[in-house]
């Protein structure tokens, strides 16, 4: 039987998962919990360019030898994002910009045009006020430059030390030398720093927010929870993907609270009743489903197995699930009463999606098309 924190992160995500994923505190400060975020691909709204792909449109516009190697520097980007080759593949690309002569005033200006003109995500001031709520300070570790991110400080709400990214780096004349590619071992040890900079342990729930598990896990987080990646292909090393996010940032809050719960019902109750209760809140919803396929003495026997089933699972998870307030026991109550076929099938399918909705333990999908 799967052990009970890894049949939280199945309930909730939608790809395949790190079985030896915990869901336990890592990392936390004394003022509360951390989330490390990725910068491009989750701070822009959903198919639009990312903050990076404007400086580099801008560079490439501005200067006509990085313009014609322009083809060049994508095909190693594409590398790196595909995790592969991470030291050679960044110093190829560095190599391209110093050749070319990228200028630290042509850098400037790229980094204050992406920041000025790529389109926020939905929800992104909501999602960092929520996070705050909750205890959480949002940090970025990120491959873009950190005078970029810098400059979108003033849009995105982003306080000096928060950031960790790649550093650029310029001669006395303002001609490029080199750059630190916050990836691979760097990126581990941007986080590193992050983490000692707000004295932070390893006593918290580990929260890591990006759009790409490729670099995320090569970089060295295997045990990151919140994918916002659309690309199931990929994904051997995750625990929860949740793909709304990428369209509306306020799902990341949702996530991580849903999180916390499953944390807290396993310190509550125990693994091995919570697996009990997982694998019923499975068996439920397969049997709001089957309900809609059958009629007489059938359908009859699926209701009052789904009703039986369910208020045990009610009664197993005690307080911890919120029954009072979405009615289910009532409607429950008034289910077990009911004769009709057709109002029996409509009961029970608004019982399923209540019971879906509030229960982080039914990760069974919902397809009543049927009906």
């Amino acid at each position: 039987m799967e052990e009970a924190r890894v049949r939280i992160l199945r309930a909730h995500g939608s790809y395949p998962f790190d079985p030896s994923t915990d869901l336990r505190p890592r990392y936390s400060a004394v003022s509360g919990n951390v989330a490390i975020s990725d910068f491009d691909g989750v701070v822009n709204r959903y198919k639009t360019p990312d903050p990076m792909r404007l400086y580099l449109d801008y560079i490439f516009g501005e200067n006509h030898d990085l313009e014609r190697r322009q083809d060049s520097v994508f095909y190693r980007i594409n590398n790196l994002q595909r995790g592969e080759d991470v030291k050679s593949n960044a110093d190829e690309i560095s190599e391209i910009f110093r050749v070319c002569s990228l200028t630290k005033e042509l850098h400037k200006r790229a980094c204050r045009h992406a920041a000025d003109n790529f389109s926020i995500v939905s929800n992104y001031r909501p999602a960092l006020n929520a996070l705050k709520k909750m205890g959480y300070r949002l940090l970025f570790l990120s491959a873009s430059p950190e005078d970029l991110i810098a400059d979108c400080e003033d849009r995105l709400g982003i306080r000096s030390g928060y950031v960790e990214a790649t550093r650029f780096h310029f001669d006395s004349h303002g001609i490029f030398q080199g750059m630190d590619m916050n990836l691979g071992e760097t990126r581990v040890a941007g986080r590193d720093r992050l983490l000692e900079r707000f004295q932070l342990t390893k006593n918290g729930l580990d929260i890591i927010i990006d759009d790409n598990p490729v670099t995320g896990v090569k970089a060295g987080f295997p045990d990151a929870n919140i994918w916002l990646d659309d690309a199931p292909e990929i994904h051997n090393n995750v625990s929860v993907v949740n793909k709304k996010a990428r369209k509306d940032l306020m799902e990341v809050p949702r996530t991580i609270k849903q999180l916390e719960r499953g944390r807290r019902v396993i310190a509550l109750i125990g693994e091995n009743k919570y697996n009990k209760l997982v694998n019923l809140a499975h068996d439920i919803m397969d049997d709001y489903v089957e309900a809609q396929l059958k009629s007489g003495y059938e359908l009859f026997y699926r209701r009052d197995k789904t009703v039986r089933d369910t208020l045990v699972y009610l009664d197993g998870m005690c307080d911890l699930f919120p029954s009072r307030k979405t009615g289910i026991r009532d409607d429950l109550k008034d289910l077990k009463l009911e004769r009709d076929e057709r109002l029996v099938k409509i009961m029970m399918r608004g019982l399923s999606e209540k019971f879906y909705k509030a229960s982080l333990e039914a990760k069974v999908p919902m397809d009543l098309a049927a009906a």
